[in-house]
Order: structure tokens, then C-alpha cells, then sequence
């Protein structure tokens, strides 16, 4: 059992501008202003995982979980072309569901996550792999850790 437990499910659509708001800060270490945010691919983008969150109604806990593997793979990455082989959205899917395997007992299969992030499950697994392989097999946060990431 986690010593991470989760504390509400969070509305989808504010969840999914601070998703992609912090995504893009932790893996390009930009800032997007607002403005930047009503550009065509960030507003794919903030559908995309505006979807993904109604589809599987994770918790708040799963995706600051999520975020914080990003970052934790964003500090394994120092090449340019390690950061640019992964897009943003591939970070979210895989990331969403490596949470969700992490934190919870009634999980999604990688074959749901594929058709609900619009991947083939081969593409699902290889990013899953991929992770986990530079990522060291580590999922694990400490509570401590993840207090001062919630903040």
C-alpha cells in the first residue's frame, strides 16, 4: 500500500490548464504566459488531457504523481535530443498511467490507456518501457517528497 492516499478527484477542466501549464515548465523549463496557452497546440494539448481526466476520473494524488515522474524523468534527461524524443503528450499518457498503476489496486490495463490516449498499445508499452528503463524502475516518492511537490 502507498503511503500516498488520495484525497479528491479534482474537476477536469481547471486540472487540465495546470497540466499543461506545468508540463511544458518542468520538461522545457519555459513559462508560458497566458497568451501562450490559447496557442492551437496547447489548446489540443489542454483537450486532450481535459479528456483523459473525465475518461478516467483520476485523482488529484494520481496526477501531481504524474507530474512529479515528468520531472523526475526531466532530471535523467540532459540531452537535447533526449528531451526532444519525447512529445508532451506522450509524457501525459504515459505518466497518467504509471501513476495510476502506482497508486491504485483498480487500475487500468495498458490496452484502456492506449485506446484512451488514442495510441497504438505497442506505442503504449515502448513509452512505458522507455520510462521506466531511464527512470530506473523507481517509482517510488517518498510521503515527505510528494508534501513538498503537492506545495
Amino acid at each position: 500500500m502507498s503511503p500516498i492516499q488520495p484525497l479528491k478527484t479534482f474537476p477536469a477542466l481547471p486540472l487540465s490548464n495546470f497540466v499543461v501549464y506545468l508540463v511544458n515548465r518542468i520538461w522545457y523549463h519555459q513559462k508560458p504566459d497566458c497568451r501562450n496557452i490559447a496557442q492551437p497546440k496547447y489548446v489540443e494539448l489542454t483537450k486532450f488531457v481535459e479528456e483523459v481526466l473525465k475518461i478516467t476520473d483520476l485523482s488529484l494524488n494520481t496526477v501531481l504523481l504524474a507530474l512529479r515522474y515528468i520531472y523526475m524523468l526531466r532530471q535523467k534527461c540532459l540531452s537535447d535530443q533526449q528531451i526532444l524524443e519525447w512529445s508532451m503528450k506522450d509524457l501525459i499518457s504515459v505518466h497518467f498511467m504509471l501513476a495510476n498503476k502506482f497508486l491504485s489496486d483498480d487500475r487500468y490495463s495498458n490496452s484502456v490507456w492506449a485506446s484512451v490516449c488514442s495510441k497504438d498499445l505497442d506505442e503504449m508499452n515502448r513509452l512505458e518501457k522507455k520510462s521506466l528503463e531511464i527512470l530506473q524502475f523507481n517509482l517510488n516518492v517518498h510521503e515527505d517528497e510528494f508534501k513538498s511537490w503537492e506545495k
